[in-house]
């Protein structure tokens, strides 16, 4: 397991733009496409998630939706990635 919290983004289009720049980023990673939206670790702090998040959209990424994924969600997510990410 990576350290760090789940993050879930949904983007409006240009998936894999915004996959590949995420991919780049520092503390960003076991990034995986469920078909919905993207979803990675993240190592960095709120002020650095914060950051990222204005990057992407600085890059003119569109997106929908960009939160934590909290409780049981962030064990789906674990259990999802288990063994298929390194």
């Amino acid at each position: 397991e990576s350290p760090g919290r789940a993050v879930r983004v949904r983007p409006a289009e240009r998936r894999d733009e915004l996959r590949l720049a995420l991919a780049a980023e520092p503390g960003v990673a076991d990034l995986v496409d469920d078909g919905a939206a993207l979803a990675f670790r993240f190592s960095g702090d709120d002020a650095a998630l914060a950051a990222l998040l204005a990057r992407v959209v600085a890059r003119g990424l569109p997106v929908l939706e960009f939160h934590l994924i909290h409780a049981g969600l962030e064990d789906v997510f674990l259990r999802a990635t288990q063994g298929r990410l390194q």
